[in-house]
């Protein structure tokens, strides 16, 4: 998952802004309320959100009703040096953790607590995609 984490603008030393990123590429490849899951785009219009943020898993996560199974960093190696721009400062990289983890469990609680069929295997190693035989 790439989480919505960190402040937009971006970090001065990251090279985007991911949410921001994202919601541009949602416009540039030209799609609509029916490119994304279609329980989140009418959730998102009922509030008068933006529907891009469909686009991004931590916001339409609790509406895919197909079982999951999660294999996710609370340290991913791409976050750290795309999204918050960061890999040496322990504290920083710290509290981005801390920031990850506390989403994550949420939308893990919140899933649970709607009855979706939700599982996960977090870990808290710098990776990004792959190296789950090296854990």
């Amino acid at each position: 998952l790439d989480w919505d984490n960190f402040q937009n603008p971006k970090p001065a030393n990251a090279t985007l802004a991911y949410n921001y990123q994202m919601r541009r590429d949602y416009s540039a490849f030209n799609m609509s309320a029916s490119s994304v899951n279609s329980r989140c785009a009418l959730a998102r219009e009922k509030l008068l959100g933006d529907v891009s943020d469909c686009f991004l898993a931590e916001h339409t996560i609790p509406f895919v009703e197909t079982p999951m199974f999660l294999l996710q960093s609370t340290v991913d190696a791409w976050q750290l040096e795309n999204v918050l721009g960061e890999t040496k400062d322990t504290g920083i990289v710290n509290k981005f953790r801390e920031v990850t983890t506390s989403k994550l469990f949420n939308a893990l609680a919140g899933a649970r607590g709607s009855g979706q069929r939700l599982g996960a295997f977090v870990d808290s190693c710098v990776h990004h995609g792959g190296g789950w035989k090296e854990l």
